[in-house]
């Protein structure tokens, strides 16, 4: 009986806690970013070795396999991106989360905000990784992908057997 209690009580124990794939998904665009850190500036290139501010943008969401939370790559400028992004009213002069886009000078620069007031794009001497506010082109709005929101697996519900009823004792 007690072999019994015990495969029945296993079973019923909360499910373990899984991490949500936001953070998987935000932080592996910003790993592909930060692994081009150093990479040179080139107009109009989109990697692997050199890139423009777009380039880069566009790359790491390809990479991380995430190109369509940023229009499957159809928007090849940093204007059009924040034009795309202004449209869809996806964009915000507060709240930016990681995994987001920045744009400055009302679409003459992109990057991607990485969190605490830091971002990764290409700079004219190169990829780097900067304060918001320390691009020489004013600060416009973060872009919001969406990919940091991105919903965490279903957990699964383990089914809790009724108790087991006790026999009553014999007199």
């Amino acid at each position: 009986m007690a072999a019994l209690a015990a495969a029945l009580l296993i079973p019923s124990a909360p499910p373990t806690p899984v991490a949500a794939s936001y953070s998987s998904e935000a932080s592996q665009v910003m790993r592909v970013a930060r692994a081009q850190l150093g990479d040179r500036w080139r107009f109009g290139a989109t990697g692997p070795s050199s890139f423009d501010c777009s380039g880069l943008v566009t790359y790491a969401y390809r990479m991380a396999g995430d190109l369509s939370m940023i229009g499957n790559g159809r928007y090849r400028s940093a204007s059009a991106l924040y034009r795309y992004f202004l449209m869809r009213g996806k964009a915000s002069r507060t709240y930016g989360t990681p995994g987001d886009l920045v744009v400055w000078g009302n679409g003459s620069h992109i990057g991607i905000y990485l969190g605490n007031g830091m971002a990764v794009s290409t700079l004219s001497n190169g990829v780097r990784v900067h304060g918001v506010r320390a691009v020489t082109a004013r600060f416009t709005a973060f872009l919001r992908t969406g990919i940091f929101q991105l919903p965490g697996p279903t957990p699964v519900a383990v089914p809790i057997p009724p108790p087991i009823p006790t026999p009553a004792p014999t007199p």
